[in-house]
């Protein structure tokens, strides 16, 4: 539905040993290719500030948290908005056992429902939160499990005409996925993994559950 061009400047002054501090801003331009008047584009803005730890340190990772803004905008379907933003992810080393890694983020996404006919009717802008948990176990024989868990709340900030009712759409969404792969060589991982999703939605014609499953591939760093 859009073309999106984006530019940053980051900062990453070295804090400690193993500490770095972050500072970004960014801009984002995107442009809704569907769409055909003047008001086809829409900029916004995300500026973050935090710190990263290195490998090395009892946790690595990176926590980052500021701003998002999106202006006042022509674009139909695209509400103004201001507000947080926030990335966070972290690695747990467990001995030589496992090691956790810990998602957190929230940010501000474009959002298409194929329910309306209408091309200028079709988007939304929704406030995402989402939480992952994952855990990587390391088995004999070359093995690696891995089990997950994430949770998305979106809320959407336009509301939606239902008929007669006007909906202010909130959606949860559920993740839980088992991985069991097999260490090839240096670095690739090939395997199988199988994941149930569950979807509830303020509007029930979409919300649903289901499960998948197939074979994966990876390269570990």
């Amino acid at each position: 539905d859009r073309d999106s061009l984006g530019g940053a400047v980051e900062l990453r002054p070295k804090l400690s040993v193993f500490t770095t501090g972050l500072a970004s801003a960014e801009v984002i331009e995107d442009t809704f290719v569907r769409q055909r008047d003047a008001g086809r584009s829409t900029r916004s803005y995300r500026v973050l500030g935090g710190f990263e730890l290195r490998q090395g340190a009892l946790v690595s990772g990176s926590v980052m948290a500021g701003v998002r803004h999106i202006p006042d905008s022509s674009t139909t379907g695209v509400s103004r908005y201001t507000g947080p933003a926030v990335r966070i992810g972290t690695t747990i080393p467990l001995r030589d056992l496992a090691q956790l890694s810990l998602l957190a983020d929230r940010d501000v996404y474009y959002a298409i429902w194929a329910l309306r006919t209408r091309a200028d009717q079709l988007r939304n802008t929704y406030v995402s939160n989402r939480y992952t948990s994952r855990l990587d176990v390391f088995l004999p024989f070359g093995l690696l499990g891995r089990g997950s868990f994430g949770f998305q709340n979106a809320r959407y900030l336009i509301p939606y005409q239902i008929g007669e009712v006007s909906v202010r759409k909130v959606d949860h969404l559920y993740t839980v996925t088992g991985t069991l792969l097999r260490v090839v060589g240096r670095s690739l991982r090939v395997g199988g993994t199988l994941s149930w999703t569950r979807r509830v939605s303020a509007v029930a014609s979409q919300s649903y559950q289901g499960l998948r499953y197939g074979v994966t591939a990876e390269l570990a760093p």
